[in-house]
């Protein structure tokens, strides 16, 4: 979640090893992303903290090489999975989330978002930062000549779209990038439609951008919108600040709120439902 993970930017606690813990229910305190990676859930968050679980009842905090607040996770290809974090933190597994090795640390960097592109994972945040994995190291690249923040980055279809501070939205590849907006409030989050992809962020902006860069406005009051996925259903699901939680589906927006009104950060969809993050750690998500 941009906004949370943002605010605690300035906390460079030191990297070093969280130790693992056995399994219990629902973990709290603040997660930042969740994952369903087809045969088990990771959440990652504040103090290096990596949550796993096989049935979504059950959860196991693991052992990780970092106490460095992580942001956000990629599923890859086969049983690969990475996560990045503040301090230019980068984490990887290859036994789909069980153990984890530090790949990347950078103590002037603060990484938000990762996703995989043709050429490999690229992982963006604050201040244009940006590094592609070459698949012997990562290496930083330039999206632009801006040191705004990117907050999101989606791959579909082979394009990789990019969404953050001041409005913007890029398209394309590393190298090879297509200015789609700019201007307005921050986008924090992005998910796929048949058509292109769904962006929500600071104070209730939601636009739908189609493949040929076309964008039309969703009316969204004034919520801010922190992440976004698909459920299984097919519906862009999104979840924000003050526990807001949205279905978009042909065009129509269904909204409510949470009772505990608590800021959500991410959610994600499997075979037990819908799970969200947040500021109250790992909840079921009720869907209007």
């Amino acid at each position: 979640m941009a906004g949370v993970a943002a605010s605690l930017a300035c906390s460079h606690r030191p990297i070093a090893a969280t130790t693992p813990q056995p399994p219990s229910g629902l973990p709290r305190g603040l997660f930042l992303d969740i994952r369903w990676t087809g045969s088990v859930w990771l959440a990652v968050g504040e103090a290096g903290r990596i949550a796993r679980s096989d049935t979504g009842e059950t959860w196991q905090l693991l052992q990780t090489p970092t106490t460095a607040t992580l942001t956000s996770l990629l599923v890859g290809r086969g049983q690969d999975v990475w996560c990045v974090g503040h301090l230019g933190t980068i984490l990887a597994s290859s036994d789909g989330g069980q153990r984890w090795r530090l790949e990347h640390q950078d103590r002037e960097m603060i990484l938000l978002s990762i996703t995989l592109t043709e050429a490999g994972p690229l992982a963006v945040g604050a201040y244009g930062s940006a590094l592609q994995h070459t698949g012997t190291r990562w290496q930083r690249i330039a999206i632009d000549d801006e040191d705004l923040h990117w907050n999101a980055a989606l791959s579909i279809n082979g394009q990789t779209w990019l969404a953050g501070e001041g409005g913007r939205i890029v398209r394309g590849q590393p190298g090879n990038w297509q200015l789609l907006t700019e201007g307005g409030g921050s986008f924090f989050t992005l998910a796929p439609t048949a058509t292109g992809v769904i962006a929500g962020g600071l104070g209730g902006r939601l636009i739908a951008v189609d493949a040929d860069g076309r964008v039309t406005p969703i009316p969204a009051g004034s919520l801010t919108w922190q992440g976004a996925n698909v459920d299984s259903n097919g519906r862009v699901v999104l979840v924000g600040l003050g526990g807001a939680v949205a279905t978009l589906a042909a065009g129509h927006l269904r909204l409510a709120n949470r009772a505990d009104r608590m800021a959500l950060a991410g959610l994600a969809s499997g075979p037990r439902g819908v799970f969200a993050v947040g500021e109250a750690g790992i909840v079921p998500l009720r869907l209007p």
